[in-house]
This record gives C-alpha cells, structure tokens and sequence, in this order.
C-alpha cells in the first residue's frame, strides 16, 4: 500500500478527511518526510500499516493465520 492509497482507504473507513500531519503523527515522522513519500509514492512497510492500524482503530490488512495440525493414520 503507498501513501495515497493509504490516504484515501483512510477516508473512506473513518468517513472523516485525514491529513498527512495526521498520519505523519500515527507514523512518529516529519510531515516533511511523509510529503516526499507521498510525491514519490512510497510503498508503506508492515510495521507502518501497523501503527496507522492502531492510531486510526481501522483494519488495513487480511492476516492469515495457518495453524499446523498432526494428522496419525492407524494402520
């Protein structure tokens, strides 16, 4: 997910206008810093979507959980 997916998806989940200063506070960056990833559409890491995750309380990502099972055959 870059930036301005980010941004609209946020919009769009909290029916509210998100400003990159806001994101860039969920983030801990510089809004200069999260300007230069926007214009250059930067790829968010996971860490990153995690934390917009918690300060914006919206769900960004579908995680998998694979559990591992035995299976015995009887023979």
């Amino acid at each position: 997910m870059d930036f301005k997916e980010l941004q609209s998806t946020l919009q769009k989940l909290t029916n509210t206008k998100i400003s990159l200063t806001e994101i860039g506070k969920a983030l801990g960056i510089k809004l200069s810093t999260v300007s230069t990833r926007s214009k250059n559409n930067s790829e968010l890491k996971y860490n990153e979507i995690k934390k917009i995750e918690r300060h914006f309380g919206v769900k960004l990502l579908i995680e998998k959980n694979f559990m591992q099972s035995t299976v015995t055959h009887n023979n």
